[in-house]
């Protein structure tokens, strides 16, 4: 492995891991300080670029009497925190880390996001172990919180998806309401995207597959909640969910189609269960015909 220092930035490269490993780092400035036969320490103030704007603080300490590797980083806000210990830090064939994260409200732009705007809370605490950042990946055990507020799920809209969904059933079929401007709720169902004002989740990662427990979506007109998992190494999705309309626009459904009356509930609100599965990234939306079976034969 190399670590080299030049124009402002540094650069890892590691040729005995297999797939190699290179990474390069932009940073402003930079101290060390080492002890003959003690630690090793230094610090890095890294300077974001234009898709990750802001200054970050990277400080770690090498002890080579254990092999071990404690490291810290965080944002000049202090809206990022990272902090862990790496076992075994020169060894080519084993190593391993623990650590844990706490954001605050950290804006989900380009490249953080994947499919999400909106400002993120997390807390998590994990560890791995491995020789390459796919074996890493494989062994990580993680559990945590995701709270993400102001949100957009982009190129994704649930209530029009469930709405062509249900159209090969005619008794479900809405009039045109996606070329009808007059409609009230017209925004909703044409728009590109499912924008919410809270979603919050318990995360949890187990041999490479995350899972997403007590998931709910907030917005003014409905909410959403359910559970699934996320296949990291392969990309594939699996969640079963509930997008629940509350009371005015599943009011405005019913006087489009009285046939939906079969899904209201004791509180007036439509419950419309959906899988949503595949191959990222494309995944498809299908309504839970077994939970609607259910639904209609319990009214």
């Amino acid at each position: 492995a190399s670590l080299n220092f030049a124009k402002g930035k540094v650069r890892y490269q590691d040729s005995s891991a297999q797939p190699s490993v290179s990474l390069d780092i932009d940073f402003s400035s930079a101290d060390f300080s080492y002890k003959p036969g003690g630690a090793l320490s230094g610090a890095l103030k890294i300077t974001g670029r234009k898709k990750t704007p802001g200054i970050f603080l990277f400080g770690f300490t090498y002890q080579p009497d254990d092999d071990s590797l404690t490291f810290q980083v965080s944002s000049s806000d202090n809206k990022t925190k990272l902090h862990g210990t790496v076992q075994d830090f020169s060894s080519h064939f084993y190593t391993q880390f623990s650590t844990q994260m706490h954001l605050k409200e950290m804006n989900l732009l380009s490249p953080y996001a994947i499919g999400f705007t909106g400002f993120l809370t997390a807390q998590a605490e994990g560890a791995s172990q491995g020789s390459h950042p796919k074996s890493f990946l494989r062994y990580l055990s993680l559990t945590g919180a995701l709270d993400i507020r102001r949100g957009i799920l982009l190129k994704e809209n649930i209530l029009a998806q469930i709405l062509h969904s249900l159209k090969p059933v005619a008794s479900l079929a809405l009039p045109p309401i996606l070329s009808a401007g007059r409609r009230p709720y017209e925004g909703l169902i044409k728009g590109a995207n499912t924008p919410f004002e809270v979603l919050q989740t318990r995360v949890q990662v187990l041999e490479g597959l995350l899972h997403f427990d007590e998931l709910r979506v907030k917005h003014s007109e409905y909410y959403l909640e359910g559970e699934g998992t996320y296949d990291i190494p392969n990309g594939k999705i699996d969640f079963r969910s509930r997008f629940v309309p509350l009371e005015n626009l599943s009011a405005w459904l019913i006087q489009e189609n009285p046939a939906f009356k079969a899904f209201e509930n004791e509180k007036g609100r439509l419950v419309l269960p959906f899988l949503y599965r595949g191959l990222a990234p494309d995944i498809e939306l299908e309504m839970d015909w077994d939970q609607i079976s259910s639904i209609i034969k319990n009214k």
